[in-house]
């Protein structure tokens, strides 16, 4: 009880000791300056509570000496640890995504047997990564751990309706009007179902959570949108289908 006790003795202790010579010395001080009346009351609690912290051991202000003092400063706690978790999560937003375009690149170059169409799969990828952070940057959305994962689900919803619009026009070898027939309603209404139920979250009291249901929400709707106006802009001029297989009967 005493080992757990003494150490909020001595602060105590410690704080007594530091009022009372406060109170001590200010008059001492205001009477040094010439200072009495209504300004010394107004005075005597701010030099209270200087005098306090000066008396403080902990400020380690020597008591002899020439009376010059050499202090350095720096700046630390919760100001040092934001500025140094914001570079980071800036330096890996940007790292993540040359490595998520260049790998969706060679993913799309791979499977459709070409580095151009590699391209035309990765444009809606893109289009929706550069409209969130348009949004972001017009609503002054900072960039934290939850606006970051939007940037990595914009290029898997962006490519993955990219790869299946130009794998159906490509294997099945129709025209860009049937291949918008055939596969536009199915992901028009997966991205209205998926923008629909993270945009619940835009109801959300916590900020953070609010923020993502409205990126995500977002990006669903522009990859969808992107994939059915980009696309058969730069699909027109191919209209080569390499190897296509015959219409099914």
């Amino acid at each position: 009880g005493v080992e757990m006790a003494t150490p909020a003795l001595v602060e105590r202790l410690s704080d007594a000791r530091a009022r009372t010579v406060a109170s001590r010395a200010v008059p001492q001080i205001l009477e040094s300056l010439r200072i009495s009346g209504s300004r010394a009351r107004e005075l005597t609690p701010e030099l209270n509570g200087i005098i306090a912290e000066i008396d403080d051991a902990r400020v380690g202000v020597p008591s002899d000496g020439d009376g010059s003092l050499a202090i350095e400063l720096g700046v630390t706690g919760t100001p040092v640890i934001n500025r140094a978790f914001g570079r980071s999560t800036q330096h890996n937003q940007i790292k993540s995504i040359v490595i998520s375009m260049i790998a969706l690149l060679i993913l799309g170059a791979t499977m459709f047997r070409s580095l151009r169409l590699g391209f035309i799969a990765i444009l809606p990828a893109g289009l929706t990564l550069l409209v969130n952070f348009g949004i972001m940057g017009w609503a002054n959305m900072p960039l934290d751990p939850g606006t970051c994962m939007v940037a990595a689900l914009s290029l898997g919803i962006g490519i993955d309706y990219a790869i299946h619009f130009l794998w159906r026009r490509r294997w099945r070898g129709l025209s860009l009007k049937e291949t918008a027939q055939m596969v536009g309603p199915a992901i028009l209404f997966n991205a209205v179902q998926v923008a629909t139920g993270f945009g619940v979250m835009i109801l959300a009291d916590t900020v953070p959570l609010s923020r993502f249901g409205i990126l995500v929400t977002v990006a669903m709707v522009v990859a969808a949108v992107a994939t059915f106006s980009v696309l058969p802009i730069f699909e027109s001029k191919d209209n080569d289908v390499a190897n296509p297989k015959p219409k099914p009967a």
